[in-house]
């Protein structure tokens, strides 16, 4: 399967009916490897869920992350945890193994 395949399923997954709604997805790199991201809102209050995928060495990485757009890290600014999140995401490297 590809990085596409495993979104599509993932995508056709989480939209059950007056669920989730898939509101974006985005191709680019996480640790150098082609990755695919898909931001979901879902439930009452209009949760945010974002979902990575990357596929390294023939194996499928998932990393997903669901809060409310109010989630914040105290601090001077305040980040917003899907901030941090995103850029945990883009820190990511792989490196050889044994």
């Amino acid at each position: 399967m590809t990085i596409a395949d495993y979104g599509k399923a993932f995508s056709e997954k989480i939209t059950e009916p007056g669920v989730v709604e898939v509101t974006r997805e985005m191709t680019h790199t996480i640790g150098g490897e082609p990755g695919l991201s898909i931001e979901y809102r879902f439930g009452g209050l209009n949760r945010l869920g974002l979902a990575h995928f990357v596929i390294h060495s023939d194996t499928l990485y998932r990393f997903e992350y669901t809060d409310s757009l109010e989630c914040y890290v105290m601090g001077k600014p305040p980040h917003y945890l899907l901030d941090v999140y995103s850029r945990l995401v883009n820190s990511f490297h792989f490196t050889p193994g044994p």
